[in-house]
């Protein structure tokens, strides 16, 4: 456990395969994890697959999935806002895919208790979570939060506990800490990642796209912040 908050995505696809003792299960388990500004996406100058699946997790004929205990934040599975003649984004933070291998019966169980899913985004449909194919995914005692609509899409399983907030405003850029407030500690992360842009992180305070995080960012992150709290 202990995702890192760098740019990355688990993705899981199981290979079917026999033994002597019959199929092999594929489990996994993730427990207290935080999964933030991860990205799944495309060039258009590349050849383009159908879909981009999975911002944070792609879990493909995964048996057993649990994830419990996460913070989900501003993940996403984007191809250009869903441009026309581009592949289809799914699952701004999760998507999960199951079918069954001819003539094994299989099932799938997916759990997600505990979980929070802020402002997650994808072009289509499950801004949190996407649901498809023969996948059996049971949700419980989550909140969603701002994620692009519909937050959780495909069919899932509601067992209690869930919290779902959809009216949200966008996000102030000015809130470099991710906690809903612009104050002074926003300020403190300007401060922390100055100098020349060498990570993902500092990207972010880079307000004017220089390569550098320096005084003409902190002007930009006042004039920001003033604006956020006018509205």
């Amino acid at each position: 456990t202990g995702i890192s908050e760098t740019p990355s995505q688990i993705d899981i696809l199981r290979q079917h395969g026999h033994g002597d003792e019959g199929e092999i299960d594929v489990c996994l388990e993730i427990r207290n994890s935080r999964f933030h500004e991860n990205e799944a996406s495309s060039y258009p100058s590349k050849r383009q697959p159908d879909e981009i699946n999975g911002g944070a997790i792609s879990a493909i004929c995964v048996d057993r999935l649990w994830i419990t205990g996460c913070d989900f934040e501003h993940n996403s599975a984007t191809w250009g806002g869903g441009r026309i003649g581009g592949p289809r984004g799914l699952g701004g933070a999760i998507y999960t895919n199951y079918w069954q291998f001819y003539p094994f019966e299989e099932t799938n169980r997916t759990n997600l208790a505990d979980n929070r899913f802020y402002w997650n985004e994808s072009d289509i449909d499950g801004g949190a979570v996407y649901v498809t194919g023969e996948s059996r995914v049971k949700i419980k005692r989550s909140e969603f939060e701002c994620n692009t609509l519909e937050q959780v899409a495909g069919p899932w399983l509601n067992a209690g506990g869930n919290e779902f907030i959809e009216d949200c405003g966008p996000p102030c850029p000015a809130d470099l800490n991710h906690d809903g407030i612009v104050d002074k500690f926003d300020l403190y992360v300007i401060w922390s990642l100055w100098g020349k842009v060498k990570t993902f992180e500092q990207q972010a305070a880079d307000y004017n796209y220089d390569g550098e995080v320096n005084n003409l960012d902190m002007y930009a992150w006042f004039r920001m912040a003033s604006d956020c709290k006018k509205d």
